[in-house]
């Protein structure tokens, strides 16, 4: 796939999730429930800077698709796993977004079948979890991109410092 389409890919992924969270979040604050609304708000969070990170990570650092084996080959096992195998990814995604529409679903619907909630909520809990191990790589990264980069030019200024001398 090419650079932009993973941007729009990622972009789009974000604002809808996002834009699901925040409705979530004032919606579950008018029926009185703070501790859900905050972890929706947490949710959102982590989601946005885990896929930012990742992405600059990935672009920057190792000039390759956010998805690819190769930005990934550094990863926590927990990220190289999701990446590798399209069914966990697929169950975690469609899990977490489908934990969010029934969210929604709650606040209006009675009676709606506990059992959705089972198949999809440890979907969502276990994305939130990569999300964190994606984050963590991530940072990790751009921090070992940042050490290179100084290291590098310690060794430039030392050798021309040693020219001079």
């Amino acid at each position: 796939t090419s650079t932009f389409g993973g941007v729009l890919d990622m972009v789009t992924d974000r604002c809808a999730t996002v834009g699901l969270l925040q409705i979530l979040t004032a919606r579950y604050l008018q029926q009185g429930h703070r501790v859900k609304a905050l972890a929706f708000v947490f949710v959102a969070a982590l989601d946005i800077s885990s896929h930012w990170c990742q992405m600059y990570a990935s672009c920057t650092c190792l000039k390759a698709h956010h998805k690819s084996a190769e930005a990934n080959q550094d990863a926590n096992f927990l990220v190289r796993w999701y990446y590798r195998h399209f069914w966990f990814f697929a169950y975690l995604c469609v899990g977490a977004e489908v934990t969010f529409v029934l969210s929604y679903a709650d606040l209006y619907l009675e009676n709606l079948p506990p059992f959705l909630f089972w198949v999809c909520l440890p979907a969502c809990a276990a994305k939130q979890v990569v999300n964190v191990a994606q984050l963590t790589s991530a940072c990790r990264a751009i921090a070992q991109q940042d050490a290179d980069k100084h290291n590098e030019q310690s060794i430039k200024d030392e050798t021309r410092h040693n020219k001079e001398s």
